[in-house]
């Protein structure tokens, strides 16, 4: 969960990087100039590691005789001074595995996604990091960048970053018979979901689909934003774009779109080929169609476009994706029609269900705030139980320092305190 902050203790299970570094002298000096600027601690199965990064600013400990991530570690680190606040904490790995049970910490997550460079697997979108990068070298600068968030949440909270980062990946049809490149801004966590009072993020997304919303299209140009700075990282990247459109309505209901990318259109010179895409029909709502299979069928035959698109390089726009099922059907039917390529690109990618391993206490705090916007000034804050309205940054502050106090005032199980390493 991101606070608004840079981590400056980062726990770091990295025994494929800590293997290349053995041999790359150049990428050992990098880490160690990083080390000098950040508390590291380093959970490695290598005993050369213990002796070769001792610092006064780094420790090694071997992961066989510790439980880590977890929640009893985590709260070993604040109760022995390691770590003073929930938003200086990250974990680091180059394995999904420890990532997916760092995701139930609440402090920064971070993949080293050194395997598959060009795609992510559809789980690893579903249970998306804080930051996912494709090198050790890329952590590190971004890091010290303060270059840590998606670009969703870099543009939405005015960072002025010049280069917002996506996560890049392919979403593939029933059977993975075609596949399609797909660029994501961030992570939307849904209203069940245990942080979303406190994700801004998401509910500017919620707002500003919703019909019935007082902000209802008031985030437009933060979309606008986004679907420029993606155009322009494709460019950046070799990949032309001539046209844009986005996933369309179905029959009867609001183009919410159509503004978005007649402005984006207009910013970029791409043709916006959206009026000639159409939904021929309703379908059952893809959120109560549970497997893949299903979603993919419900939407089957569902789009038309009218015309040819021959030689036309498209980027086919949404707003959340799950499973991809719908993008899919709109990009196939792209393709049917005459487009060379369609790359496809979503504000966010939905959370899946997740587990969190904190104390019950904590969750209290996260149930005593709803999030809330300005009309004027889109500005976010907090409302508590009571109806009092509280700033958004000092209801983080207040969240913060309560995650840190249940840490430290945590209980380890006597059975487990042996585990711990301190």
């Amino acid at each position: 969960m991101y606070y608004g902050k840079t981590p400056t203790v980062f726990v770091m299970f990295i025994d494929d990087v800590l293997e290349s570094l053995k041999g790359d002298s150049s990428l050992c000096k990098r880490f160690l100039s990083f080390q000098d600027k950040f508390s590291c601690m380093i959970v490695s199965r290598f005993p050369w590691c213990w002796n070769a990064f001792k610092s006064q600013k780094t420790v090694t400990l071997n992961y066989n005789k510790i439980t880590i991530p977890s929640l009893n570690f985590q709260a070993s680190l604040f109760q022995e001074g390691k770590c003073k606040r929930i938003d200086e904490l990250a974990y680091v790995s180059d394995d999904f595995d420890f990532i997916l049970e760092a995701e139930k910490s609440l402090a920064f997550s971070i993949f080293i996604n050194l395997r598959k460079k060009k795609s992510l697997h559809k789980s690893v979108l579903g249970n998306a990091p804080d930051m996912t990068t494709t090198s050790f070298v890329e952590t590190l600068t971004r890091i010290e960048r303060s270059q840590i968030q998606y670009a969703g949440n870099e543009l939405m909270y005015g960072s002025g970053l010049s280069t917002p980062s996506f996560i890049t990946s392919t979403i593939e049809a029933e059977h993975g018979m075609t596949r399609y490149p797909i660029m994501i801004g961030g992570r939307y966590f849904g209203a069940k979901d245990f942080v979303h009072p406190f994700d801004s993020y998401s509910n500017a997304i919620t707002a500003n689909k919703r019909i019935n919303s007082k902000l209802y299209h008031k985030f437009d140009p933060l979309v606008e934003r986004i679907l420029s700075a993606g155009i322009t990282a494709l460019g950046n990247a070799g990949i032309n774009i001539d046209s844009i459109c986005a996933t369309p309505c179905r029959p009867n209901k609001d183009e919410r779109n159509a503004e978005i990318l007649e402005q984006v259109s207009l910013s970029t010179s791409l043709v916006n080929i959206l009026p000639n895409f159409k939904c021929t029909r309703d379908y059952g709502d893809q959120k109560s169609t549970m497997s893949q299979f299903d979603r993919q069928s419900n939407v089957g035959g569902a789009f038309k476009y009218t015309g040819g698109l021959k030689g036309r390089n498209i980027l086919l726009y949404d707003d959340i994706i799950t499973t991809g099922a719908t993008l899919v059907e709109c990009a196939s039917t792209l393709m049917k029609s005459g487009a060379d390529n369609v790359i496809c690109m979503v504000l966010a990618v939905n959370q899946f269900k997740r587990e969190y391993w904190i104390p019950d206490t904590t969750k209290q705090h996260f149930e005593n705030y709803h999030l809330r916007f300005n009309g004027k000034t889109l500005k976010p804050f907090s409302v508590d139980k009571t109806g009092n309205n509280t700033r958004y940054d000092c209801a983080i502050e207040e969240l913060v320092q309560a995650i840190t106090e249940d840490m430290i005032s945590y209980k380890i199980p006597s059975h487990d305190i042996d585990d711990m390493p301190f």
